[in-house]
């Protein structure tokens, strides 16, 4: 009986440290974070601003990625993602977790958890366009709208279809306020043309299928793309996280559009991470 309670407890210790890691850890250089050690800092802030894709504990670390590119230049790479956010979450948050960090440039980069979630297309569209007008009532900053990836890789998938829809708003958006676009689920969708057809399904959310991501990326040590490749897919772990080449194509992307702002950031050259 002392035994069995004991490997009980272990198991409830090794779950609940799983749990931790994959969905609860804070993501690195967080804006609490950043403004507790750099309030006046000097050089360019870019947050990032979005859902588990940005917060990076449960996907590929791109903000990482970019981050490591950046080392050399005058630029704070700020992750204000968190798991499970919405477009709603992210206004809710917007007065907490960006305005103080005063960011020279945004991302904006959610929508995986509205398709999921049932938000409206127009109840979507109303909660980017505050943020934008919020951010850009105190400071007319560079701004970009990220398109999300597939939900799973059958992209002709009905679910695939709605994720279109809701990047149609972006973009939208972008041309409403005169900012940018960045297409990185058209850049995903082109990757994966030349790739053998391996999800043929419907998508639906498996929380089993998150879990045993995190078990194996966290306890068996495996990387993303390991984990991907286990479930048949080449951009995606669990039909919803990066791995480290749609991560890397990500981190590219947002590199070169800080390369094009008016602000140039002094990087020197170009650096592809989608490898």
């Amino acid at each position: 009986m002392a035994l069995l309670t004991f490997i009980s407890a272990l198991l409830l210790i090794a779950f609940g440290l799983l749990i931790y890691l994959g969905f609860r850890r804070k993501a690195i250089n967080n804006p609490k974070s950043f403004l507790k050690k750099a309030t006046d800092v000097p050089g360019k802030r870019l947050v990032l601003f979005g859902d588990s894709q940005t917060h990076s504990t449960l996907s590929s670390d791109y903000a990482s990625m970019l981050r490591s590119v950046l080392n050399k230049t005058p630029v704070h790479v700020i992750n204000a993602g968190k798991n499970g956010d919405t477009a709603l979450g992210l206004l809710h948050r917007l007065k907490r977790d960006v305005l103080p960090c005063r960011p020279d440039l945004l991302i904006i980069y959610a929508g995986t958890n509205d398709v999921l979630q049932k938000t409206t297309l127009k109840n979507y569209s109303s909660y980017l366009s505050e943020i934008i007008q919020q951010v850009k009532a105190l400071k007319d900053i560079p701004i970009a709208l990220v398109s999300f990836p597939p939900l799973g890789e059958n992209l002709r998938s009905r679910r695939n279809a709605e994720v279109d829809r809701f990047n149609q708003v972006l973009s939208e958006l972008a041309a409403a306020f005169k900012i940018s676009y960045l297409p990185f689920n058209e850049t995903l969708k082109a990757y994966l043309s030349d790739k053998p057809q391996s999800d043929d399904s419907e998508f639906s959310m498996r929380i089993s299928r998150l879990l045993m991501a995190a078990f194996k990326k966290y306890y068996l040590g495996q990387s993303y793309n390991k984990i991907s490749g286990a479930n048949r897919l080449h951009i995606l772990t669990d039909g919803i996280h990066l791995n480290d080449i749609s991560g890397g194509i990500l981190a590219t992307m947002l590199q070169q559009w800080i390369m094009k702002q008016p602000a140039h950031t002094g990087l020197a050259h170009q650096v592809d991470l989608s490898d």
